[in-house]
């Protein structure tokens, strides 16, 4: 049974000795530069030598934590190499404590290691382990969330993982009971994988990833005491569509739903998210109406890792602070806000502003500085709501942004921030329609 005072953190310099003393004791024989990763990943700027020689482009690790005992019990990374495509991640130094295995927690510690991985937008997580008994669990839990081998060296293993695929079954207890008790009653030997999608209409369609199905056929209808008249469609690609003619399961309509997103499931997800990084119900209330009409929220110093997707559930809002935590992407979902006018994003470890951030349609006013941005999407220049944007000490290389010299006397910008000390460092500004855009040491020290 996993223990509710568990939380997944960010790695940090006060929890790094006891996340290299876990690291060390599941991991033998690393070499020195292996061993430095951890450090790195806190301090980039003086480890380039590891990140070299590691082949290392961005790194970042994660802790899992006993609140109780205070104690660091799982770790977990995501990291990128130099000949990496930009779609894949690496999976780094997952781990759970010896005495906490056997609870739910490495699946727990593998589900948000996805999920990081789909919010960095990849479409593969890859990792290696080695042929080696002590690992085996370890191995039975990837092949158990699909992870397929594509190649091997020696005793070390590498698996990947297809992010884009589908949801794992494993998400889905009730219907997973349910399915294979349908397919157990009607003979079917499959095993299903996970669901890719689902409509519900005049009943309940759910397209499912299968490893194989040996039966030669297109569709058939089978005929069931509980489940009604059920259609199974055999799909050219091996996959299968499973039809519920009769909608009356509402067990499997609930738990689609939950986790295909609903707002009751979204607000269900976003609360318990607050509760885990310790959100004051000042900043973040509980109530859900109160949530749910909030025009304002500040969640700036929170020491977040991550947004939830779920965000999008606060239609209200028109000003969003979730500047100085450790950020270093937001989620898609973050752009269906169509009220949102101020978006603070400074002080994080964001590296690129996506293209979707248009789908603001409202916005006005985004701090963006004091990160790791090196992209920012063309079309946000003309977004036609957008009247200013700070994007100074970030990333960026002179190639990739032209800029207009900066006229003191005609920015305005100057006097919206007449405090800030950035304006007595080297400046550029380029209008296109009533855009200002304030750049100031354009490339980081």
């Amino acid at each position: 049974m996993i223990n509710k005072n568990i939380t997944i953190t960010s790695l940090t310099k006060h929890t790094l000795e006891s996340a290299t003393s876990l690291r060390d004791k599941t991991f033998s024989h690393l070499k020195k530069h292996e061993k430095e990763t951890l450090k790195a990943s806190l301090d980039k700027s003086n480890y380039k030598k590891c990140f070299k020689q590691n082949e290392l482009v961005d790194i970042e690790y994660f802790v899992m934590i006993d609140n109780d005992l205070e104690v660091v019990i799982g770790l977990t990374g995501i990291y990128t190499e130099i000949t990496d495509t930009k779609d894949m991640c690496w999976l780094g130094w997952f781990c759970i404590d010896e005495g906490y295995r056997g609870q739910g927690l490495s699946k727990k510690l593998l589900d948000f290691s996805i999920e990081k991985a789909r919010e960095l937008n990849k479409s593969c997580l890859h990792l290696y382990t080695y042929d080696s008994k002590d690992y085996i669990p370890a191995i039975k839990l990837y092949e158990q969330y699909d992870f397929v081998v594509y190649d091997t060296d020696k005793k070390d293993i590498y698996y990947k993982l297809d992010l884009d695929t589908y949801y794992n079954i494993n998400k889905f207890p009730v219907l997973n009971d349910i399915i294979n008790e349908l397919l157990t009653n009607i003979s079917i030997d499959i095993k299903v994988l996970g669901i890719i999608s689902y409509d519900v209409e005049d009943g309940i369609a759910i397209l499912l990833k299968t490893n194989s199905v040996k039966e030669n056929y297109k569709w058939k209808l089978y005929k069931t005491s509980y489940y009604g008249d059920v259609v199974i469609e055999r799909l050219a690609n091996g996959n299968i569509k499973i039809f519920f003619l009769l909608n009356k399961i509402k067990l499997i309509i609930d738990e689609l739903e939950y986790v295909f997103k609903t707002q009751s499931s979204k607000l269900d997800i976003i609360i318990n998210w607050a509760d885990e990084n310790n959100i004051p119900s000042d900043n973040f209330p509980r109530d859900r109406d109160i949530l749910l009409a909030k025009k304002t929220l500040n969640l700036a110093n929170m020491n977040l890792s991550y947004l939830p997707r779920e965000i999008e559930v606060l239609t209200n809002l028109e000003s969003l602070y979730i500047s100085f935590n450790n950020l270093t992407s937001l989620p898609p979902e973050l752009y269906n806000l169509n009220k949102l006018e101020s978006l603070w994003l400074q002080g994080n470890k964001l590296t690129k502003l996506d293209g979707d951030i248009i789908k603001l349609t409202n916005i006005q006013f985004i701090q963006a500085y004091d990160n790791n941005i090196n992209k920012v999407p063309d079309n946000i220049f003309s977004h036609k709501s957008l009247l200013a944007i700070s994007l100074y000490y970030n990333d960026f290389s002179d190639e990739q942004i032209i800029l207009e010299n900066r006229k003191d006397k005609d920015n305005e910008i100057i006097n919206f921030y007449p405090n800030n000390k950035g304006l007595n460092k080297e400046a550029h500004i380029k209008y296109i329609k009533n855009l200002m855009i304030e750049f100031f040491a354009v490339t980081k020290a």
